[in-house]
């Protein structure tokens, strides 16, 4: 009986210890992909000792006065800024990516110290803001951005579409613009040096395009990255890809300038259901 319980203890000493190990060795193996999995997204999205902070941007509405309706008769209405709830969940998606679970679950003081050891192990707050009226605040530009929307109601957005891109049109070879055809429609297409440029298939085919593009900005040394669509579906089903795809687009682009062209076929211009893209073009800026 004496021999039995001893055997008895051994091998139950033997399990305990064996599935300590096998623990340990899981915990090793989680810690160190979540290292390498947090290093990837920090550093595709420019963040790092030199520029540690990151922040998204949304196109500002200003609606004016009487440019809401209401339930019950109100003499003037709202006026002021508003939001499309699309590019809300779009920023919330990429957001959602930034934010590291396995840190929040920390104590706050044991974040902090992490934070102050390894950039990888900082938490990262991603503030969500509105757009500015223009003229920008170079303030702005203390931080990485990630901008949703086109350059109609964004104001970051027609900054780098427009003037950031004719400021150093001999430093890129191909980049987006966002404006009118000759029909006066607005249409999103790729610039390219010696190409006669086009619009990528648009509303006339029932198709609704967006784009990603990645810019690492000469003047301020910020890593920008714009999601814009024609309407608001394209816009939140581009910045969509970029949360979902930015593993393979890091892979793939490493650490340069990039565009990638999306269309949403069958796609209601704000519709709430967002199809899946089908991705028409992939280029290096330079």
């Amino acid at each position: 009986m004496k021999n039995f319980i001893q055997d008895f203890l051994i091998n139950l000493a033997s399990e305990i210890v064996a599935a300590l190990i096998f623990a340990l060795i899981g915990i090793i193996i989680y810690i160190s992909l979540y290292w390498k999995n947090r290093r990837g997204i920090l550093r595709f999205f420019g963040i790092g000792n030199s520029r540690p902070s990151i922040c998204v941007y949304m196109s500002r509405l200003t609606i004016k006065s009487g440019g809401t309706e209401a339930i019950e008769y109100v003499e003037r209405g709202y006026s002021g800024a508003a939001i499309t709830k699309l590019e809300y969940d779009g920023a919330l998606l990429i957001q959602n990516e930034l934010k590291s679970r396995l840190l929040a679950l920390l104590p706050t003081k044991v974040q902090d110290w992490l934070g102050e050891e390894s950039i990888e192990l900082k938490t990262i707050d991603v503030p969500i803001k509105l757009s500015s009226l223009r003229p920008i605040d170079d303030g702005v530009f203390r931080d990485n951005l990630i901008l949703i929307g086109t350059g109609i109601y964004n104001s970051l957005s027609h900054h780098y579409l427009n003037d950031y891109f004719k400021k150093y049109s001999q430093r890129y070879s191909c980049y987006f613009f966002h404006e009118k055809d000759d029909k006066g429609q607005r249409v999103i297409g790729i610039n390219r040096k010696g190409i006669k440029n086009a619009p990528i298939e648009g509303r006339d085919k029932g198709n609704e395009p967006g784009f990603i593009l990645r810019i690492i900005d000469v003047d301020y040394k910020i890593s920008v990255f714009i999601c814009g669509g024609l309407g608001s579906s394209a816009t939140y089903g581009s910045a969509r890809y970029l949360a979902k795809n930015w593993k393979s687009l890091q892979k793939e682009f490493q650490n340069k300038e990039f565009g990638i062209a999306l269309i949403f076929p069958n796609q209601e211009p704000d519709g709430e259901f967002v199809q899946k893209p089908i991705v028409c073009d992939k280029f290096l800026l330079r």
